[in-house]
């Protein structure tokens, strides 16, 4: 990471930020600015603590950055309001520990959106509900695994065929959770929601302005704590993405008359090219 690819890499997240999180606009301009005067030291403790690392995507380094802001915040270190924001950021970036620099260098950025499960759920209506199979259900880097509960979640969505009309699910499964049979969630470094320190961090990955997701970030977490205790609830497992393939292999066999179905929600896009293939 150099100064032009992030400077790049800041407005076109600015862009991405307009109409979604004047917050968030705000703090990108901000940080594209001081960047491209030149004259502060935080760009250049950046770019050390992420030498040696590769980012597979646009909006990474950036969301990195942004989140780690936002994780001092809700430490109690730092406050960000929308009148503030270029200032406090700046003061605080120019004075950051280096305990910041260190966090920053390693953070990740984390699936933390259990509204995202319609991706499971959509094939998993069309290739099991209407047979009454039941099936095992494995998220491929699964972060905390909240996806995997989606189906204990309110539905805001229908099913239509090739016409475009509406198609109803069988009865029985209209409210109800999926007949799921195993929740298995795998991950290089799992985030295990009942961990303060973990469910921060997932937090912060959060917008800061978004308070509607944060609301069903907080509803999704203490839901996923309480099946997480429960017989067939959701597990997670510590698993590389290049390796789970295997791990289904060896742990998950189905009878005939068992489903499976793998899925991933955004993982891939931070796999390498080589991983990837």
């Amino acid at each position: 990471m150099d100064r032009a690819r992030f400077l790049s890499e800041l407005e076109r997240h600015r862009k991405f930020c307009e109409g979604k999180s004047a917050l968030y606009e705000a703090l990108c301009a901000a940080l594209a600015r001081d960047l491209k005067a030149g004259k502060s030291a935080w760009p250049e403790r950046l770019f050390e603590a992420w030498k040696g690392r590769t980012f597979t995507t646009d909006y990474e380094a950036p969301a990195v950055l942004l989140a780690s802001l936002h994780y001092r915040c809700l430490k109690g270190e730092l406050s960000l309001k929308l009148a503030n924001v270029p200032d406090v950021v700046l003061r605080y970036l120019a004075a950051a520990p280096d305990a910041f620099w260190e966090g920053v260098g390693g953070a990740a950025l984390q699936t933390n959106e259990a509204a995202r499960a319609p991706g499971w759920m959509l094939p998993a209506a069309a290739a099991f509900l209407g047979q009454r199979l039941p099936f095992h259900l494995v998220d491929m880097g699964t972060s905390a695994g909240l996806t995997l509960i989606g189906d204990y979640l309110e539905r805001g969505w229908v099913l239509k065929n090739e016409k475009g009309e509406e198609v109803k699910a069988p009865e029985r499964f209209n409210d109800l959770p999926y007949p799921v049979l195993t929740r298995t969630g795998l991950d290089r470094r799992p985030r295990f929601l009942g961990d303060p320190e973990d469910r921060l961090w997932l937090k912060a990955c959060i917008w800061l302005d978004d308070a509607a997701r944060h609301e069903r970030f907080d509803r999704a977490c203490d839901l996923f704590v309480t099946l997480a205790k429960e017989k067939g609830g959701p597990r997670l497992h510590a698993c590389g993405f290049t390796e789970m393939g295997a791990w289904v292999a060896e742990h998950l066999r189905p009878h005939p008359e068992e489903g499976l179905l793998l899925f991933n929600s955004q993982a891939a896009d931070f796999l390498s090219e080589a991983d990837y293939a």
